[in-house]
């Protein structure tokens, strides 16, 4: 039986691979990089485990200062493992792109190596275009799509030699998304404030549907170096609009409220504001001066039909069932 290894076990998309893997009884190893294995411990009584099982093997670190040169025998590797933000571009580098290249260097053996990166690193739509495709040009609006793909970009040139395979999911939803709280929390409100007089459009993939696009990956490791494209978009195919986000969300959570535009130039005042303040820019870090500007291009839309073609693989929520899914987590843990 093979043996994997997975970065970033605690966080959302991690956490929900290390599930998939254990359920899955195909690996007999699962280490798991981690800080603190009490809060990897935690999170698996939630899920309903007793403990750590036998076969989850924590290993403690984090990026860039990773301890894995003992499991440079390791089958597969996912990695999860990234900051998401950020108070400076030099922090997305140290984690993101030094991470990455770390972590190539004590496993770049492995037989098969999927990077989770993120369609940020691509960028929105251009003007009049309806999605965006492994063939257009990377162009990255924030730091943290600037250091997704650099780091993608000096892996592929330092490890040429190294079976990788990046994969770019856009907004992630589901179940154990603890960021998504806030917003199922903001449609209890009369009022539903939405970003920009115009609707803007998103792609988005739920978490299971990600989690089997990594499973489809590696089951074809072995034909990765025969592929068109090393960096792949996984996404569903239907994208939803800002106004939709609001309106299913009060839908799911069977609230009523009234949905309010709030005009851009009020926006960036107000980033403005959460940027000249520490305890704004701690407490809200989305909406810093660097990740806003991901809410004023119109369509962050991605097509996942190269992907699709490549492994035969399709998803299987579609946005209410993704919404609904991680608010019944939520519902299911005491947090709604």
């Amino acid at each position: 039986m093979a043996e994997l290894l997975i970065t970033g076990a605690t966080g959302f998309v991690g956490r929900n691979v290390l599930l998939a893997a254990i359920r899955s009884g195909m690996y007999k190893s699962i280490h798991v990089s981690v800080r603190s294995a009490e809060k990897l411990r935690a999170q698996l009584r939630g899920d309903g485990f007793d403990g750590i099982p036998t076969n989850v093997i924590p290993v403690l670190g984090s990026a860039p200062d990773w301890q894995l040169r003992a499991l440079e025998h390791v089958d597969h590797v996912v990695h999860t493992a990234g900051a998401l933000s950020a108070r400076t571009r030099e922090e997305y580098i140290r984690t993101n792109v030094q991470g990455g290249l770390s972590l190539l260097e004590q496993v770049q053996h492995a037989r098969a190596i999927v990077i989770v990166s993120s369609s940020a690193a691509s960028g929105p739509c251009a003007s009049g275009q309806h999605s965006k495709s492994e063939d257009d040009r990377d162009e990255p609006v924030t730091w943290y799509g600037e250091s997704k793909v650099e780091m993608e970009t000096k892996i592929l040139n330092r490890f040429a030699g190294a079976n990788v395979l990046f994969l770019r999911p856009p907004i992630v939803l589901g179940p154990r998304d603890l960021p998504t709280l806030q917003l199922f929390k903001l449609v209890r409100l009369p009022f539903h404030f939405k970003p920009g007089i115009r609707d803007k459009f998103y792609s988005f993939i739920e978490v299971s549907d990600l989690v089997s696009a990594i499973d489809a990956a590696l089951k074809r490791a072995d034909e990765w170096k025969t592929l068109r494209y090393r960096r792949y978009f996984v996404a569903a195919g239907d994208p939803f609009s800002s106004r939709e986000l609001l309106s299913r969300t009060a839908e799911v959570s069977r609230r009523r409220g009234v949905i309010v535009p709030v005009p851009e130039p009020v926006l960036k005042l107000a980033t403005r504001l959460i940027d000249s303040v520490p305890q704004f820019r701690n407490a809200l870090p989305n909406l810093s001066g660097d990740r806003a500007r991901e809410l004023w291009p119109d369509r962050w839309v991605v097509s996942a039909k190269n992907f699709e073609n490549a492994f035969a693989w399709r998803t299987k929520k579609d946005f209410r069932s993704a919404l609904q899914s991680t608010h019944d987590w939520y519902q299911k843990t005491g947090q709604l």
